[in-house]
């Protein structure tokens, strides 16, 4: 219905289907609206910041866009794509490493420092990639530094251990973790930082009087 038609000076026509109910339901209408404005009313210290800044930002980013739009062109530096190298496969990354590797069953050996690790093992480009010492193997009580992580199987010793190799037997010389065909404590940080465990101090003082640390068994060099 037309609004206001209840104004005296309004000279909007009143329709015929619009009765007096109508026009005294829409003046309730509009009271109750202009109530529930008053009621929601932001209070102007409040609002009048917003709107400026609104209005700043707009102000500014039309000023950018025009100064923008009104510089003259740049020259673009063509950027040349450098050729990416194909990748290696494991097979010729092998050739190429510094170990002499072989694989049997799925397991890759150094023949030279004879560590190992799996074929499909992550750590296998580890492997190939570090550098090869030699394993000297002794027959006198003397046990051989190992300079670089060991890898065996699909685990890696941790950089923080100093490797010794006695009899075929790998172990730290500061915390006494050791490793023989499985490697587990060795892959974490070495504990010789926060004392010696009592473990290790055994197969230290094992080691020192030529007794196999793992009790029943003899050393792995043994025939």
């Amino acid at each position: 219905m037309p609004s206001h038609i209840e104004d005296p000076e309004c000279k909007k026509q009143r329709p015929d289907w619009v009765t007096e109910l109508d026009i005294l339901g829409n003046g309730v209408a509009d009271s109750l609206t202009d109530n529930a404005a008053n009621m929601a009313e932001l209070d102007l210290n409040k609002t009048r910041p917003v709107v400026y800044y609104t209005n700043l930002v707009k102000r500014v980013q039309a000023r950018f866009a025009t100064i923008i739009r009104n510089l003259p062109q740049r020259n673009k530096v063509k950027r040349i794509s450098q050729a990416r190298l194909p990748k290696k496969s494991k097979e010729e990354a092998m050739t190429l490493s510094q170990h002499s590797l072989t694989t049997s069953t799925n397991v890759v050996k150094s023949c030279v420092c004879l560590a190992t690790t799996g074929f499909n093992s992550p750590s296998i480009w580890a492997l190939i990639n570090s550098e090869c010492h030699p394993a000297i193997k002794q027959r006198i009580n003397q046990p051989i530094n190992i300079p670089e992580p060991l890898y065996i199987g699909n685990r890696t010793s941790h950089s923080s251990h100093h490797l010794y190799s006695y009899r075929g037997m790998i172990y730290c010389g500061a915390c006494g973790f050791m490793a023989d065909k499985l490697m587990r404590s060795l892959v974490s940080e070495c504990k010789c930082t926060q004392g010696r465990p009592l473990h290790g101090q055994r197969v230290l003082d094992a080691i020192r009087d030529d007794v196999c640390p793992i009790w029943g068994q003899a050393w792995p060099e043994d025939p």
